[in-house]
Protein backbone atom coordinates (compact mmCIF):
# COMPACT_ATOMS: atom_id res chain seq x y z
CA UNK A 1 0.00 0.00 0.00
CA UNK A 2 1.25 3.20 -1.14
CA UNK A 3 0.30 6.66 0.39
CA UNK A 4 2.04 9.71 -1.58
CA UNK A 5 1.84 13.16 -0.67
CA UNK A 6 2.34 15.77 -3.36
CA UNK A 7 4.22 19.34 -3.44
CA UNK A 8 5.31 19.65 0.05
CA UNK A 9 8.01 21.54 0.76
CA UNK A 10 10.53 20.63 3.54
CA UNK A 11 12.96 22.16 5.40
CA UNK A 12 15.21 20.09 7.35
CA UNK A 13 18.16 20.65 9.33
CA UNK A 14 20.32 18.25 11.38
CA UNK A 15 24.62 17.62 12.50
CA UNK A 16 25.23 15.23 9.30
CA UNK A 17 22.58 17.00 6.98
CA UNK A 18 21.12 20.82 6.50
CA UNK A 19 18.60 20.20 3.30
CA UNK A 20 16.30 22.99 2.25
CA UNK A 21 13.83 23.56 -0.79
CA UNK A 22 11.15 22.40 -2.09
CA UNK A 23 11.25 18.53 -2.74
CA UNK A 24 10.04 16.83 -5.50
CA UNK A 25 7.83 14.36 -3.75
CA UNK A 26 8.39 12.05 -0.56
CA UNK A 27 6.01 9.12 -0.37
CA UNK A 28 6.06 5.27 2.15
CA UNK A 29 6.17 2.66 0.10
CA UNK A 30 6.53 -0.91 1.91
CA UNK A 31 9.23 -2.91 -0.80
CA UNK A 32 10.84 -5.94 -0.86
CA UNK A 33 14.33 -4.77 -0.48
CA UNK A 34 16.60 -8.10 -1.48
CA UNK A 35 20.03 -7.73 -2.30
CA UNK A 36 20.92 -9.59 -4.14
CA UNK A 37 17.88 -11.99 -4.24
CA UNK A 38 15.45 -9.21 -6.44
CA UNK A 39 11.75 -9.26 -5.56
CA UNK A 40 9.52 -11.93 -6.02
CA UNK A 41 5.44 -11.51 -5.44
CA UNK A 42 3.70 -13.65 -2.65
CA UNK A 43 0.17 -14.46 -2.66
CA UNK A 44 -1.33 -14.73 0.96
CA UNK A 45 -4.82 -16.60 0.56
CA UNK A 46 -7.05 -17.72 3.88
CA UNK A 47 -8.35 -21.20 2.72
CA UNK A 48 -11.10 -22.80 4.99
CA UNK A 49 -10.68 -26.26 6.98
CA UNK A 50 -14.03 -27.51 5.58
CA UNK A 51 -13.79 -26.39 1.83
CA UNK A 52 -14.03 -29.13 -0.43
CA UNK A 53 -10.98 -30.56 -1.82
CA UNK A 54 -10.51 -29.16 -5.59
CA UNK A 55 -7.58 -30.27 -7.85
CA UNK A 56 -5.24 -27.64 -8.56
CA UNK A 57 -5.12 -26.22 -12.37
CA UNK A 58 -2.06 -27.29 -14.71
CA UNK A 59 0.11 -24.93 -15.00
CA UNK A 60 0.77 -23.18 -18.29
CA UNK A 61 3.02 -24.06 -20.69
CA UNK A 62 4.96 -22.05 -23.06
CA UNK A 63 3.20 -22.13 -26.88
CA UNK A 64 6.80 -20.89 -28.51
CA UNK A 65 9.52 -22.74 -28.84
CA UNK A 66 12.83 -20.36 -29.03
CA UNK A 67 16.14 -21.09 -31.62
CA UNK A 68 18.90 -22.70 -29.66
CA UNK A 69 21.20 -20.03 -28.65
CA UNK A 70 23.54 -19.92 -31.66
CA UNK A 71 27.46 -20.05 -29.62
CA UNK A 72 30.32 -17.66 -30.23
CA UNK A 73 32.95 -18.22 -32.75
CA UNK A 74 35.52 -17.95 -30.53
CA UNK A 75 34.18 -18.91 -26.71
CA UNK A 76 36.04 -18.26 -23.63
CA UNK A 77 37.88 -21.62 -22.27
CA UNK A 78 36.04 -23.79 -20.12
CA UNK A 79 32.56 -21.49 -20.90
CA UNK A 80 28.94 -23.26 -21.03
CA UNK A 81 26.91 -21.38 -23.27
CA UNK A 82 23.72 -20.57 -21.41
CA UNK A 83 20.58 -22.15 -23.30
CA UNK A 84 18.13 -18.98 -23.00
CA UNK A 85 18.94 -15.67 -24.63
CA UNK A 86 20.91 -13.07 -23.35
CA UNK A 87 21.09 -9.23 -24.24
CA UNK A 88 23.98 -6.67 -23.75
CA UNK A 89 22.74 -3.26 -22.79
CA UNK A 90 24.32 -0.58 -25.68
CA UNK A 91 22.51 2.19 -24.92
CA UNK A 92 21.51 4.22 -21.63
CA UNK A 93 19.98 7.77 -21.82
CA UNK A 94 19.23 9.99 -18.91
CA UNK A 95 15.91 11.16 -19.20
CA UNK A 96 15.72 12.85 -15.53
CA UNK A 97 17.30 14.37 -13.66
CA UNK A 98 19.07 17.32 -15.08
CA UNK A 99 23.04 17.56 -14.17
CA UNK A 100 24.04 21.07 -13.60
CA UNK A 101 27.77 22.00 -12.50
CA UNK A 102 28.98 25.24 -11.01
CA UNK A 103 31.96 26.71 -13.36
CA UNK A 104 33.24 29.66 -11.92
CA UNK A 105 30.60 32.27 -11.77
CA UNK A 106 28.23 30.34 -14.23
CA UNK A 107 26.30 27.07 -14.17
CA UNK A 108 25.96 24.74 -16.92
CA UNK A 109 23.78 21.77 -17.94
CA UNK A 110 26.02 18.74 -18.21
CA UNK A 111 23.64 16.01 -18.71
CA UNK A 112 24.53 15.20 -22.00
CA UNK A 113 28.03 15.22 -21.07
CA UNK A 114 27.68 12.76 -18.59
CA UNK A 115 25.32 11.03 -21.07
CA UNK A 116 28.14 10.49 -23.33
CA UNK A 117 30.54 8.98 -20.64
CA UNK A 118 28.85 6.53 -20.04
CA UNK A 119 27.64 5.81 -24.18
CA UNK A 120 31.41 6.15 -24.75
CA UNK A 121 31.86 3.69 -22.23
CA UNK A 122 28.90 0.78 -23.52
CA UNK A 123 30.25 1.89 -27.31
CA UNK A 124 34.12 0.59 -25.90
CA UNK A 125 32.43 -2.71 -24.27
CA UNK A 126 33.97 -1.34 -21.03
CA UNK A 127 30.79 -0.81 -19.09
CA UNK A 128 28.66 -3.64 -19.66
CA UNK A 129 25.23 -4.25 -18.41
CA UNK A 130 23.43 -7.85 -19.71
CA UNK A 131 19.98 -9.18 -19.09
CA UNK A 132 19.99 -13.38 -19.06
CA UNK A 133 16.76 -15.46 -19.75
CA UNK A 134 18.04 -18.98 -17.94
CA UNK A 135 14.48 -20.30 -19.25
CA UNK A 136 13.50 -18.01 -21.71
CA UNK A 137 9.35 -18.53 -22.41
CA UNK A 138 8.26 -15.08 -23.28
CA UNK A 139 4.41 -16.09 -24.07
CA UNK A 140 3.97 -17.07 -20.01
CA UNK A 141 2.56 -15.05 -17.58
CA UNK A 142 5.95 -14.57 -15.73
CA UNK A 143 9.58 -16.07 -16.02
CA UNK A 144 12.57 -15.72 -14.70
CA UNK A 145 15.43 -13.07 -15.65
CA UNK A 146 18.56 -12.27 -14.40
CA UNK A 147 20.34 -8.82 -14.66
CA UNK A 148 23.92 -8.84 -14.81
CA UNK A 149 25.24 -5.53 -13.37
CA UNK A 150 29.09 -6.02 -14.73
CA UNK A 151 29.62 -8.68 -17.28
CA UNK A 152 32.79 -9.87 -18.31
CA UNK A 153 32.57 -9.32 -22.31
CA UNK A 154 34.65 -9.90 -25.46
CA UNK A 155 33.27 -7.19 -28.64
CA UNK A 156 35.55 -9.33 -31.16
CA UNK A 157 34.22 -12.43 -30.44
CA UNK A 158 30.77 -10.97 -29.28
CA UNK A 159 29.79 -12.62 -25.84
CA UNK A 160 29.33 -11.97 -22.64
CA UNK A 161 30.43 -14.35 -19.46
CA UNK A 162 30.02 -14.28 -15.87
CA UNK A 163 30.90 -15.92 -12.84
CA UNK A 164 30.60 -16.80 -9.18
CA UNK A 165 31.32 -13.06 -8.51
CA UNK A 166 28.72 -11.34 -10.82
CA UNK A 167 25.91 -14.23 -11.13
CA UNK A 168 23.38 -10.89 -11.19
CA UNK A 169 20.35 -10.33 -9.31
CA UNK A 170 17.87 -12.99 -10.53
CA UNK A 171 13.59 -11.38 -11.24
CA UNK A 172 10.44 -13.21 -12.27
CA UNK A 173 9.53 -10.73 -14.34
CA UNK A 174 5.74 -10.45 -16.05
CA UNK A 175 5.04 -10.63 -19.54
CA UNK A 176 2.43 -9.02 -21.68
CA UNK A 177 1.10 -9.38 -25.21
CA UNK A 178 -0.98 -6.90 -24.93
CA UNK A 179 -1.32 -2.99 -24.05
CA UNK A 180 2.14 -1.58 -22.49
CA UNK A 181 4.48 -2.29 -19.93
CA UNK A 182 5.13 1.30 -19.19
CA UNK A 183 6.88 1.71 -15.76
CA UNK A 184 5.42 3.99 -13.06
CA UNK A 185 6.68 7.77 -12.80
CA UNK A 186 6.40 8.58 -8.92
CA UNK A 187 4.46 11.84 -8.47
CA UNK A 188 6.53 14.61 -8.98
CA UNK A 189 9.81 12.75 -8.56
CA UNK A 190 10.54 14.34 -12.28
CA UNK A 191 10.48 17.36 -14.54
CA UNK A 192 7.05 17.18 -16.33
CA UNK A 193 8.73 17.93 -20.05
CA UNK A 194 11.63 15.68 -19.81
CA UNK A 195 9.33 12.65 -18.43
CA UNK A 196 7.83 12.59 -22.04
CA UNK A 197 10.75 11.29 -23.71
CA UNK A 198 11.08 8.50 -21.01
CA UNK A 199 10.35 5.40 -23.14
CA UNK A 200 6.88 3.34 -23.02
CA UNK A 201 7.55 -0.33 -23.55
CA UNK A 202 4.37 -1.75 -26.11
CA UNK A 203 3.56 -5.34 -26.45
CA UNK A 204 5.20 -8.19 -26.63
CA UNK A 205 7.06 -6.75 -23.53
CA UNK A 206 8.04 -7.45 -19.84
CA UNK A 207 7.66 -5.61 -16.44
CA UNK A 208 10.02 -6.37 -13.48
CA UNK A 209 8.60 -6.06 -10.02
CA UNK A 210 10.15 -3.43 -7.83
CA UNK A 211 13.17 -4.17 -6.30
CA UNK A 212 16.66 -2.95 -4.88
CA UNK A 213 19.93 -3.95 -7.23
CA UNK A 214 22.96 -2.22 -8.08
CA UNK A 215 24.27 -0.86 -11.69
CA UNK A 216 27.83 -0.48 -12.69
CA UNK A 217 27.95 2.73 -15.14
CA UNK A 218 31.58 3.26 -15.59
CA UNK A 219 34.38 1.03 -14.82
CA UNK A 220 36.51 1.25 -11.90
CA UNK A 221 34.04 3.47 -10.01
CA UNK A 222 31.45 2.77 -7.34
CA UNK A 223 28.20 0.89 -8.73
CA UNK A 224 25.01 2.91 -7.72
CA UNK A 225 22.58 1.10 -5.65
CA UNK A 226 18.71 2.01 -7.23
CA UNK A 227 15.86 1.43 -4.25
CA UNK A 228 12.23 1.46 -5.69
CA UNK A 229 13.63 0.26 -8.83
CA UNK A 230 12.02 -1.32 -12.43
CA UNK A 231 12.69 -2.08 -15.44
CA UNK A 232 10.95 -3.02 -18.29
CA UNK A 233 11.77 -3.41 -22.22
CA UNK A 234 9.84 -4.80 -25.58
CA UNK A 235 10.62 -7.93 -27.50
CA UNK A 236 12.19 -7.25 -31.06
CA UNK A 237 10.97 -8.33 -33.36
CA UNK A 238 10.29 -11.39 -32.69
CA UNK A 239 8.95 -12.20 -29.17
CA UNK A 240 10.04 -16.01 -29.13
CA UNK A 241 12.96 -15.38 -30.55
CA UNK A 242 13.53 -11.47 -30.55
CA UNK A 243 16.97 -10.27 -31.52
CA UNK A 244 16.68 -7.11 -29.53
CA UNK A 245 15.13 -5.13 -26.58
CA UNK A 246 13.97 -1.66 -27.48
CA UNK A 247 11.44 1.04 -25.48
CA UNK A 248 13.22 -0.17 -22.78
CA UNK A 249 13.30 1.90 -18.88
CA UNK A 250 15.21 1.29 -15.96
CA UNK A 251 14.40 3.57 -12.83
CA UNK A 252 15.37 3.69 -9.47
CA UNK A 253 16.01 5.88 -6.21
CA UNK A 254 19.64 6.76 -5.05
CA UNK A 255 20.22 7.61 -1.70
CA UNK A 256 22.78 10.88 -0.53
CA UNK A 257 25.14 9.29 0.41
CA UNK A 258 25.38 6.74 -2.47
CA UNK A 259 25.39 9.79 -5.07
CA UNK A 260 28.18 11.24 -2.64
CA UNK A 261 30.06 8.19 -3.21
CA UNK A 262 29.35 7.76 -6.84
CA UNK A 263 32.87 9.98 -8.26
CA UNK A 264 33.67 10.43 -11.95
CA UNK A 265 36.28 11.94 -13.80
CA UNK A 266 35.32 14.46 -16.55
CA UNK A 267 37.29 15.35 -18.55
CA UNK A 268 35.87 18.46 -20.19
CA UNK A 269 36.17 19.87 -16.66
CA UNK A 270 39.69 18.23 -15.31
CA UNK A 271 37.80 17.52 -12.12
CA UNK A 272 36.35 14.41 -10.30
CA UNK A 273 33.10 15.19 -9.13
CA UNK A 274 30.82 13.43 -7.55
CA UNK A 275 26.84 12.74 -8.77
CA UNK A 276 25.35 14.38 -5.42
CA UNK A 277 27.31 17.86 -6.90
CA UNK A 278 25.19 17.72 -9.92
CA UNK A 279 21.68 17.53 -8.68
CA UNK A 280 19.86 20.89 -8.46
CA UNK A 281 18.67 21.66 -5.13
CA UNK A 282 20.89 19.56 -3.25
CA UNK A 283 23.28 21.08 0.08
CA UNK A 284 26.35 20.21 -2.54
CA UNK A 285 25.25 22.34 -6.17
CA UNK A 286 25.60 26.18 -5.48
CA UNK A 287 23.77 26.54 -8.84
CA UNK A 288 21.18 29.10 -8.16
CA UNK A 289 17.80 27.27 -8.40
CA UNK A 290 15.79 28.53 -11.67
CA UNK A 291 12.47 30.25 -11.37
CA UNK A 292 10.74 27.58 -13.09
CA UNK A 293 12.85 24.68 -11.91
CA UNK A 294 11.83 21.93 -8.87
CA UNK A 295 14.48 20.82 -6.74
CA UNK A 296 15.96 17.76 -8.10
CA UNK A 297 16.18 15.83 -4.54
CA UNK A 298 13.82 13.99 -3.54
CA UNK A 299 12.48 12.41 0.02
CA UNK A 300 11.69 9.25 0.84
CA UNK A 301 10.88 7.02 3.30
CA UNK A 302 11.93 3.88 3.43
CA UNK A 303 10.43 1.33 6.19
CA UNK A 304 11.42 0.29 9.50
CA UNK A 305 12.62 -2.68 10.25
CA UNK A 306 12.82 -2.00 13.88
CA UNK A 307 10.06 -0.16 14.32
CA UNK A 308 7.37 -0.45 11.72
CA UNK A 309 5.55 2.28 12.95
CA UNK A 310 8.85 4.87 12.14
CA UNK A 311 9.67 4.94 9.04
CA UNK A 312 12.90 6.03 7.79
CA UNK A 313 13.55 9.08 5.83
CA UNK A 314 15.62 9.62 3.17
CA UNK A 315 17.16 12.41 0.69
CA UNK A 316 18.49 11.37 -2.65
CA UNK A 317 17.02 11.40 -6.17
CA UNK A 318 14.66 9.29 -8.53
CA UNK A 319 16.94 7.99 -12.07
CA UNK A 320 15.00 7.48 -15.29
CA UNK A 321 16.60 5.63 -17.90
CA UNK A 322 15.93 4.91 -21.80
CA UNK A 323 17.95 1.22 -22.55
CA UNK A 324 18.43 -0.87 -25.70
CA UNK A 325 19.83 -3.59 -26.06
CA UNK A 326 21.35 -6.81 -28.17
CA UNK A 327 21.62 -9.99 -27.88
CA UNK A 328 24.44 -11.90 -28.13
CA UNK A 329 25.81 -15.71 -26.30
CA UNK A 330 26.10 -15.28 -22.74
CA UNK A 331 28.46 -18.15 -20.95
CA UNK A 332 29.33 -19.03 -17.74
CA UNK A 333 32.59 -19.53 -16.20
CA UNK A 334 33.59 -22.02 -13.98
Amino acid sequence: MRAVNIGRCFVVGGAAVAITGCFRGDFLDNTCEQLPGGCQDTVVTDVSTTAEPTTAPLPDLPSCVPDPQAPALDPPPGGELQPGPGFRITKLQIVDPNFYYPLGFTCIEITGTVGDAVTDSLAKWETNLVFLAERFAPDLATQSLFFLRDAVCDQNANYCAFGASNAGYPFNVNNYDEGDCAVPIVPDSADPEDILTLGRPTAPCFLSPQASFEIALIPNAEPLRLYFARFAARYADDDCNPDRLVQGVMTGFIKREDAIAAEYFVDDFNAKINLWQLILGSDSNTCELPTDKLSGVDAVYFPNQQNPKDPELSYGVYVYLNIEAERLPIYKLP
